[in-house]
């Protein structure tokens, strides 16, 4: 019982400090667009995973951001053509240096909470020159608005991946997956699900574990109470600036996903490639070492 009310009482403190903070950020946030906050662009993501190949995904993802997204630069400083290639997907195709023998594979590359397919273009220009075919993707809620990550969840994130992975899967033996953050979460989960065609995994930064990760899964409780959990505008025109209570939620629920199927198969049997900062302060480090070890069985995983 004396448990019971701890938690509750916890609860209770966390739902008060995140109103407070929620209050505090709305004012901060009073001067931004009422649009920017409102969903619009993404109620019917399925609509850009349609395509027969990934220059249709290409295609269909940019009209949607285009018709839907709110823009950075409101003076026009900034052509809004120059915002919408950075934050859509691309395909990097193997560079002049390689053979025009088939490609080594296809490496479909993940970005984080909040950011877009701009995040992973350096590494996907490094594949390009190591002769593989390098994508970049745009998980649905992302690009266009804050307001569009309260319609998605993290199953909408997952179809979207799975969905051009065996689309990658069609075109060549060899599929990488590699992922930043929530993205790094999300290519694990479709790495080890059954049948899946990857042969390998990249974790950036990767939200296997996250800090504050008790506090943080109170967070599906209290969302629909506190929608934002901060707003500010943002700093620049690759990534949001504001988000919802519900996108850390949906965080946290794929993450437990992905250890639901890691429990499942019991192991990582593909290799598996772990690359962070000891100093990072969102993920946990050591507990992301230590999960590594403990499923990580390819003698190429390091």
């Amino acid at each position: 019982m004396r448990l019971i009310f701890l938690q509750h009482r916890m609860l209770a403190i966390v739902l008060l400090c995140v109103c407070f903070t929620a209050a505090c950020a709305s004012k901060q946030g009073s001067e931004l667009p009422a649009e920017y906050l409102e969903p619009s662009g993404w109620l019917e993501f399925e609509q850009t995973l349609t395509g027969a190949n990934f220059a249709e995904y290409v295609t269909a993802t940019e009209q949607l951001v285009s018709e839907h997204r709110v823009y950075f630069d409101a003076a026009k400083a900034i052509d809004t053509s120059t915002e919408l290639m950075a934050v859509t997907p691309k395909e990097y195709k193997p560079g002049p240096e390689c053979s025009d023998a088939e490609p080594r594979g296809i490496a479909i590359l993940v970005h984080g909470l909040s950011d877009t397919a701009f995040a992973m273009q350096d590494l996907a220009e490094h594949l390009a020159s190591s002769c593989f075919v390098a994508r970049t993707v745009l998980l649905p809620g992302h690009g266009t608005r804050p307001g569009d990550l309260l319609v998605v969840d993290h199953h909408d994130w997952l179809a979207s991946l799975r969905f051009l992975t065996q689309q990658a899967a069609a075109e060549n033996d060899n599929i990488i997956l590699g992922g930043f953050s929530l993205g790094a979460a999300l290519s694990l989960t479709i790495a080890t699900e059954k049948d899946s065609p990857v042969k390998s995994v990249i974790g950036i930064s990767p939200a296997y574990t996250i800090a504050a990760s008790r506090l943080a899964r109170l967070s599906r409780f209290i969302d629909w109470a506190v929608p934002w959990l901060f707003k500010s505008p943002p700093d620049d025109y690759v990534r949001y600036g504001t988000a919802p209570l519900r996108s850390v939620s949906e965080t946290v629920s794929a993450i437990r996903h992905m250890k639901s199927v890691l429990n499942n198969t019991g192991s990582v049997e593909l290799p598996w490639l772990l690359i962070q900062s000891m100093d990072d302060s969102v993920v946990q480090p050591a507990e992301n070492m230590d999960f590594h070890a403990i499923f990580a069985k390819n003698d190429r995983s390091r």
